[in-house]
């Protein structure tokens, strides 16, 4: 709160002690909502087969878990070899021709750290990662790189790696926001999953609170806190739950000019 709005709480309380009038002045500085959440406790135990009910987006899950391994031979990999040669072909050509690369030059067995690491390609690394990054998030769906995940991903389980039912069985309340968005709601930690067609969120855990990640998508997408949240009662709790960058987000989104609450009696 600046000074400005300091001086006029000042103000109001000495005029209050004047004036002999029992006064009470709060501020707030954050938007604070408490109705953005509703919750469904059913379906964990809706009936037999309500599993098939369930869709999670593997794909998004993937690469919010885990990152692309660079110490394979990227033939082994068929869907990131194409993405590799799609960049590069044209430029080990016109290498080849200025006697930069041999002529027998053979892609298949680098792998990402010999292109990075080499003095012909490595200037070319930085845009056949990008390539890569737009397949995965725009292009590729899960099956088509789930028989690799072992060789791209390091994954040695995939059934257990990618288990929804698991994941929302920690705990089986469930949360509908006013404000669906997916892609945050990975960012904080969260399960969004749908449910015969309707979106909610799964904390995805137990043992302690994770109502902070909650929190930090509610504040993401709406701009708002509930009143009663940790990111105001324990901010230290809520910044080692979602972590101090999102935490630090967090609390840009809900930041408002101060709101200055007199009560007297």
């Amino acid at each position: 709160m600046n000074d400005k709005y300091e001086e006029f709480v000042k103000k109001v309380e000495e005029l209050s002690k004047e004036m002999l009038v029992m006064c009470d002045v709060s501020t707030r500085q954050i938007r604070t909502r408490d109705d953005f959440f509703n919750t469904n406790e059913g379906i964990f135990d809706s009936g037999d087969y309500w599993e098939e009910g369930v869709e999670v987006d593997r794909m998004k899950w993937l690469l919010h878990d885990y990152e692309l391994l660079t110490d394979f031979e990227i033939d082994e990999v068929p869907w990131l070899y194409k993405d590799v040669a799609y960049i590069l072909d044209d430029k080990i050509e016109e290498l080849i021709e200025e006697g930069m690369l041999v002529e027998d030059f053979d892609l298949s067995s680098l792998t990402l750290d010999d292109i990075k690491n080499s003095p012909a390609l490595g200037e070319y690394y930085d845009e056949v990662i990008e390539w890569i990054d737009y397949d995965l998030k725009s292009c590729l769906n899960f099956f088509e790189v789930e028989s690799s995940l072992k060789t791209s991903f390091g994954i040695q389980d995939t059934d257990n790696a990618f288990n929804e039912i698991a994941a929302m069985a920690y705990w089986t309340i469930y949360f509908k926001p006013d404000v669906e968005d997916e892609d945050v709601a990975w960012r904080v930690g969260l399960l969004p999953f749908k449910f015969n067609d309707t979106f909610y969120l799964a904390l995805g855990g137990c043992g302690m609170d994770l109502s902070p990640r909650l929190d930090a998508y509610q504040a993401l997408v709406s701009g708002t806190l509930p009143r009663n949240t940790r990111f105001i009662d324990d901010q230290g709790y809520a910044k080692y739950v979602v972590g101090e960058k999102t935490y630090n987000e967090v609390m840009e989104a809900v930041k408002c000019e101060p709101v200055i609450t007199i009560t007297t009696w």
